[in-house]
């Protein structure tokens, strides 16, 4: 009986450990420049797949960029892309004003991947031209 009683802690260790590593946070890149810039990112696991999401941070005045958005890709532990999506960005948010001094747009892109197998994601956003004002 003591045998398997400890195989059974054995398993369960294991199984606990490997859960733990399965569970570690990807590194999340976002490289600045423009007048846009990431303002926060997040990996959220989800049914088929995982969840960006975060906030992006205007710094070029009263006139917002034409077409904004993000482009988020996942990479393996070897730098092999494994998923890529995009988010259009509402421009609207991301134009400065007196009730909004430092202005921001949320986006939320799906990577149809397992977390477990992401080791890497890099948020990039572009912003196109500045609208005429």
């Amino acid at each position: 009986m003591k045998p398997s009683l400890l195989s059974t802690g054995l398993a369960l260790a294991l199984f606990l450990t490997g859960a733990g590593a399965a569970l570690a946070s990807p590194q999340i890149s976002a490289p600045a420049g423009g007048s846009l810039r990431v303002e926060s990112a997040r990996l959220t696991p989800a049914a088929g797949g995982s969840y960006v999401s975060g906030k992006v941070e205007s710094s070029s005045g009263y006139a917002a960029p034409s077409t904004p958005h993000v482009h988020v890709s996942a990479y393996d532990s070897r730098g092999r892309l494994l998923a890529e999506n995009d988010d259009k960005l509402n421009r609207d948010s991301l134009v400065r004003s007196h009730l909004q001094p430092t202005p921001h747009a949320s986006y939320v892109v799906f990577l149809a991947e397992n977390p477990a197998n992401i080791a890497r994601i890099t948020v990039l956003v572009h912003g196109g031209h500045a609208a005429p004002r």
